[in-house]
């Protein structure tokens, strides 16, 4: 952070009830004066530290290169400035993990009015389904096949449970997921892994801007906050800020209303920016070497008191809310709530908090902010000027606040953060306690370099004086070729004629290497990083276990860092659900675009409803290629058990994560049982058909019967009128012997018969 702000104001009176321009101002330049403390400046000197050791530019302290380089005369020692970096595999092993994270979130409502929505909808299904299935009903069976209702209300509640999804929460997961990738915030993981591991932590910044809400990565050394704070996120911390080095273009467009002689004193210090530097020793501490043309505008926001009435109501569920009692909010004409609403409430929290009154005045958080250019700045570029004032850009209460309705006094920064390592003010990282040890070596590798630089090699000695006759040329040729070598030594012996000398490496150097080698195990001890898990040979000797026992070692000592950015992510979805929601409300045609027509009614639903609370839900996974091995794993097993089918286990092998395999396994599960369901039902149906048909074919069968009998009576019947014909006509003689005239009628009925 550029500190330009050495010493702060005095802290204001919060309970003052003049709130003006004077009061923000004075408020943002005691927290920028009490950031500049020595807990934060030893931190960003070990900051920028650690970053030039991950950029190789080891050799940086005075010891090393005083005491190291030259003797106690001054004479240099002929050392080089050699290193083995170390740092950045590591950097480069977090920041590797770090870009093959998974972060899933999703949201659900914590707000009465979701269970009021579920109860609601429960009930309509129970009703259709009382209608549908009462005797008579001649819809019964088109209201089923339109509607997820059974045949009773226990068949009824089974599938709404399974298929019941409330619209407000389905469409806030679709604006989250909307404004995750507008500001392609996945492509921050990387570098939010780099801050965190060079600096200790990772910071992002919501905004709203030009209808949007806006997620930017700050550096970690631009950003300072309340040392006092105890949580690892820091939302107990009374203010938080950052340093913007915007540029004068920036500043003017999204602050059109300052003057033009301010405009003139921010292009003054843009242009004389180096020399500024120069003159006024201000970037001591700068994190960047050259910022020309850019301007420090400090963003400061701090949790400020506010006093309204409150009291309890009822919300349009029926359910008593404590809210605020005749209080106009931003654009809205009349108060939601006045006296009139009030309701007499008697638990343990409205006795504690209204002490048995209807309303009273409460104090609660309020997030205040003020932005403004120093004047320390403004000062040094305004040749000869002094007495230059701050130019305050923006202040007032903060827009868009996080905050939750079901926790009035509840507010949040728009700064998401977290830490590796947090303790009494003092944020630590994970390659703090590397430094002096890569520094060690770094020495140990001149050393070496200096005694292989300044090694010889071996060869003889002897006396010239005593040489026979071929004289040296002969000795070198003689002891090439292993011949014998004559000396005159007069009797003298030879021991002190010829001798050898030695200046090759010894193994004083070798041991150098091996000190380093020990160093790099203390180190990985240290940091959790072992060749294991950077995925490096430990020896053909290692059993598997061991390994995998350094992989899970080294798993557990890294799980914190990879933790705290899954935090700041459930930070920045969280913001999303809440805040972002409220602003895109305010922007229909964003809002339109976001989530479609019916996302966007859905939304202005919500926000007649008191803008409901929710909660956002994060799963992290580590690499695509272990959720995908996982999953291949799970499809052979479900595929194996029956639980999926041909065409969803060829489509999703290979090109899946176990969550989308268990979607996979319940969309499988509801499509059996639908199609159970309808195999029941046309089972039902042939039964009847075949009912049908055989009851048909025993009609048919008993009217052929009816039939035959009726043939059979017929035929007896003429069987029986012809013999009395037979029997009549035997008798006709004797009965028309004595009656002539008879006989005459008869003969003519049977010629007319004939």
């Amino acid at each position: 952070m550029l500190f330009i702000v050495s010493t702060g104001e005095n802290r204001p009176n919060i309970l003052t009830d003049v709130k003006d321009e004077s009061y923000h101002l004075k408020f943002a330049r005691y927290c920028a004066g009490q950031a500049n403390n020595y807990l934060h400046n030893e931190w960003l000197a070990r900051t920028i530290t650690n970053k030039k050791f991950y950029k190789n530019d080891q050799w940086i302290f005075e010891e090393d290169l005083e005491a190291f380089f030259k003797d106690d005369s001054g004479q240099d020692r002929n050392r080089l400035k050699m290193g083995l970096n170390f740092i950045r595999p590591m950097v480069e092993q977090f920041r590797g993990n770090a870009t093959t994270m998974n972060i899933n979130f999703q949201a659900k409502s914590i707000s009465p009015q979701a269970i009021s929505r579920r109860e609601e909808a429960l009930n309509k299904m129970l009703f259709l389904t009382k209608v549908a299935n009462e005797p008579g009903n001649p819809f019964g069976e088109k209201m089923k096949a339109e509607n997820a209702i059974g045949a009773n209300e226990a068949e009824t509640t089974a599938q709404f449970n399974n298929l019941y999804t409330d619209r407000i929460v389905e469409k806030i997961n679709y604006l989250v997921n909307y404004i995750k990738e507008y500001n392609h915030i996945d492509d921050e993981r990387k570098t939010l892994a780099q801050d965190m591991v060079l600096s200790g932590l990772g910071v992002m910044y919501s905004q709203e801007y030009s209808g949007n809400q806006i997620f930017t990565k700050i550096p970690s050394e631009q950003y300072f906050w309340d040392r006092t704070c105890k949580k690892y996120d820091f939302s107990d911390a009374e203010y938080q800020g950052v340093v913007d080095m915007m540029l004068p273009s920036q500043i003017y467009e999204q602050w059109p209303n300052i003057t033009a002689t301010q405009r003139e004193s921010i292009e003054k210090f843009a242009v004389q920016y180096q020399n500024n530097v120069m003159q006024n020793n201000i970037n001591q501490l700068a994190f960047t070497p050259n910022m020309t043309g850019r301007v420090p505008v400090i963003k400061t926001f701090w949790k400020d008191g506010q006093a309204d009435e409150y009291g309890y109501v009822l919300d349009k569920f029926g359910y008593p809310y404590l809210t605020k009692i005749n209080y106009t909010y931003a654009g809205e004409q009349a108060p939601r709530y006045t006296d009139k609403d009030l309701i007499k409430v008697n638990n343990e929290r409205a006795r504690k908090v209204l002490d048995g009154k209807l309303k009273k005045k409460l104090y609660y958080d309020t997030l205040r902010m003020a932005i403004f250019v120093p004047k320390e700045i403004l000062s040094s570029s305004s040749s000869g000027e002094s007495g230059a004032s701050d130019i305050l850009l923006d202040w007032g209460i903060a827009p868009y606040q996080e905050t939750e309705n079901l926790d009035f006094a509840n507010v949040k920064f728009p700064f998401k953060v977290n830490c590796w390592a947090y303790m009494d003010g003092q944020v630590m990282s994970p390659i703090d306690d590397c430094i002096n040890p890569q520094r060690f070596m770094n020495r140990l590798m001149s050393v070496a370099e200096n005694q292989i630089n300044n090694a010889g090699g071996s060869g003889m000695v002897y006396d010239s004086t005593m040489l026979d006759e071929g004289g040296e040329s002969d000795l070198m040729r003689n002891t090439a070729q292993s011949k014998p070598v004559g000396i005159r030594a007069r009797g003298k012996g030879i021991q002190n004629v010829i001798g050898h000398y030695d200046s090759s490496l010894k193994t004083g150097t070798t041991v150098l290497f091996q000190i380093i080698d020990t160093m790099k195990k203390h180190i990985q001890d240290i940091t959790g990083i072992n060749e294991a898990l950077q995925g490096q040979s430990t020896g053909s000797d290692q059993l598997v276990g061991v390994t995998e026992q350094l992989i899970q070692r080294g798993s557990i000592m890294q799980e914190p860092f990879y933790d705290a950015i899954a935090n700041i992510y459930q930070q920045c979805y969280q913001s999303m659900a809440t805040v972002g929601k409220r602003i895109y409300a305010d922007n229909e045609r964003e809002l339109t675009i976001a989530v479609g027509d019916e996302g966007a009614q859905v939304i202005k639903i919500s926000k007649d409803m008191k803008l409901e609370d929710f909660r956002i839900f994060v799963e992290r996974e580590m690499t695509s290629a272990a959720l995908t091995k996982q999953a291949n794993e799970d499809l052979a097993m479900f595929y194996g058990a029956g639980l999926l089918d041909k065409k969803r286990f060829s489509n999703l092998w290979n090109r899946s994560t176990p969550q989308q395999v268990s979607a996979a396994i319940r969309a499988f599960a509801v499509e059996e049982e639908e199609a159970a369901k309808a195999q029941a039902k046309i089972d039902e149906q042939t039964a009847q058909l075949q009912a049908q048909g055989m009851e048909e074919e025993q009609r048919k069968i008993d009217f052929k019967e009816q039939q035959a009998q009726a043939s059979a009576e017929v035929m007896e019947t003429e069987k029986q009128n012809a013999e009395t014909k037979r029997t009549v006509i035997k008798a006709l003689p004797k009965m028309t012997e004595n009656n002539p005239l008879l006989k005459n009628e008869l003969a003519k009925k049977m010629v007319e018969s004939v």
